[in-house]
């Protein structure tokens, strides 16, 4: 396509339309040239793509590896979600609460030695 500005003069317009059709030429073997480096990209990339891929046993194995691995991980996580007692708060008050059931635990272990003691020996209060 080839666009030409039209003015008012006819001797203008007619030198407009020479030189256009002067350069037209040009720009056909341009083009041609153009079309021919494609032509031959085309084959290029036509060879590429017939050529098969060099790793694809490796890649093959790999991915089914990961898909293994992925299940597994997946099976494990859903493991550990059912075995699990939910979500476990951990703020100041439940922290006092542990302690204060370690120390129950403290005291009740030092009954059950005391009295023990008192068992060996003999004595009883």
């Amino acid at each position: 396509m080839h666009k030409i500005d039209i003015g008012a003069s006819f001797a203008n317009n007619i030198k407009r339309l020479e030189g256009v059709l002067a350069g037209i030429d040009q720009r056909i073997s341009d083009i041609e040239s153009r079309v021919n480096a494609l032509h031959i990209d085309v084959a290029e990339a036509e060879k590429i793509i017939a050529t098969p891929f060099a790793h694809e046993e490796e890649l093959k194995t790999k991915s089914e590896r990961l898909d293994q691995l992925t299940e597994e991980l997946n099976k494990a996580a859903m493991t550990i979600k059912e075995n699990s007692k939910g979500r476990q708060r951990t703020n100041f008050f439940d922290v006092a609460k542990l302690k204060k059931e370690a120390a129950k635990c403290r005291n009740t272990l030092d009954k059950q030695q005391n009295n023990g003691k008192k068992k060996v020996s003999g004595i009883e209060d």
